[in-house]
């Protein structure tokens, strides 16, 4: 860790609390860079597999899901945040979509 950190040129204290919390999309894009690997390689579990792996990346935030449920749990607060701000599906689709 602490080798992968000093690539990065980061604190290995600051790789470790990115790795163990939500880590932004930058950060793990960053981690597979100096490690020479695809992202979708650092999600893959090498003890069980799993017929999903998701990653979910909102407001620079990354959630990894890998069942079903969990995927429906993260939509849910996205849909739950967005509605408390009282944004639209249309209103996202524009912002995406009609460029």
């Amino acid at each position: 860790m602490r080798q992968l950190a000093e690539k990065m040129r980061i604190a290995p204290e600051s790789l470790s609390r990115a790795i163990n919390g939500n880590p932004q999309l930058s950060t793990i894009q960053a981690i597979a860079k100096n490690l020479n690997v695809e992202v979708a390689t650092l999600f893959n579990s090498r003890t069980e597999p799993s017929d999903l792996t998701a990653i979910i990346v909102f407001r620079g935030k990354a959630m990894i899901a890998d069942n079903a449920d969990a995927l429906l749990n993260y939509a849910t607060e996205i849909r739950n945040t967005l509605q408390n701000e009282e944004i639209t599906e249309s209103d996202i689709n524009m912002k995406y979509h009609d460029k």
